[in-house]
């Protein structure tokens, strides 16, 4: 028995414009109707008539003769009919639903009927516009879970108990501190989550891949995200970016200020080392470059 892919991820508006547009179109539904009758009547008339006719003539007062004519008519009449008309008048309506999943197959495989997904076991064939069936797994190498840590462990210590531990003889210490960093990292972390959507990066034998996803289209509202990580997956998506030699693709960049953001992990490093040198254990800082070579795409639908 073949395997049967699971799917966590569908685009479900994407699906269903590339069926439109591959297969001219999609049943949605299926209705049967089917008709029958049944009808009984019958009818009987009876019909009798009497007539009774006396006619007594005198001609002339002086005449003698008296004509007497007596008539008699009974008429009976009798009419019975009987129709059967036989039938019986059903009415059945049949709709059947097609779930996402059973059209983005039949999807797929209308795509690899018309040669439309390629190939994406060499890096240098690719372009972008190109549909791709991506298969790897999925990076731990993500920079929502790892701004959550640095933040809890901040918390968890209290930053107004940390700033204690900076060196009081440099005056930036007494500027930039862990307060800064916290609230700094708190709204960097809902810029990355603004409208919903992610970055998650997937690694090919052959090249990397940052995914542009959207958190509701994953089917299981109950579970995390990254709950896959180090997870073989496939993915069907559509190549948006290549990268060429020495260029980079920076996760910041949804907030528009990813020159800003990179050296303000690079100030980070530095305060994590101090609370390393205290006996905190800290985390490394979050690693926001996917380097050459890699794609940028969107995803369709991700299956396991």
């Amino acid at each position: 028995m073949a395997n049967l892919d699971m799917p966590i991820y569908l685009n479900k508006n994407m699906i269903l414009d590339l069926y439109s547009t591959v297969i001219n179109g999609y049943i949605e539904s299926k209705e049967d109707m089917i008709l029958n009758s049944q009808d009984n009547f019958s009818k009987v008339l009876l019909d009798n008539k009497i007539t009774n006719s006396c006619d007594n003539k005198r001609t002339d007062e002086n005449d003698k003769n008296n004509v007497l004519d007596i008539y008699k008519n009974n008429t009976v009449d009798l009419n019975s009919s009987q129709e059967n008309r036989l039938g019986s008048k059903v009415q059945t309506r049949v709709k059947r639903i097609y779930s996402t999943f059973n059209i983005f197959n039949s999807l797929k495989q209308a795509m690899n009927n018309l040669s439309i997904i390629k190939p994406c076991d060499n890096y240098n064939s690719l372009n972008v516009g190109d549909f791709i069936e991506l298969h790897g797994t999925i990076s731990s190498n993500n920079l929502i879970p790892q701004i959550e840590t640095i933040m809890y462990i901040f918390e968890c210590y209290d930053t107004k108990v940390l700033n204690k531990l900076l060196p009081t003889d440099d005056p930036k210490y007494q500027i930039t501190t862990f307060d800064f960093l916290y609230n700094e990292l708190k709204t960097l972390y809902n810029d990355l989550n603004r409208n919903n959507t992610n970055n998650l990066v997937v690694i090919n034998n052959s090249f990397k891949c940052a995914l542009n996803v959207n958190n509701t289209f994953f089917l299981d509202k109950s579970t995390y995200i990254y709950d896959y990580v180090n997870c073989n997956c496939k993915a069907l998506c559509k190549v948006s970016r290549k990268l060429k030699i020495n260029e980079n693709i920076n996760l910041l960049s949804k907030t528009c200020a990813d020159t800003y953001y990179v050296e303000f992990f690079n100030l980070l490093q530095e305060y994590l080392d101090i609370l390393k040198s205290h006996g905190i254990i800290v985390p490394q800082r979050p690693d926001c470059l996917v380097e050459y070579p890699a794609i940028c795409a969107t995803p369709i639908a991700m299956y396991i």
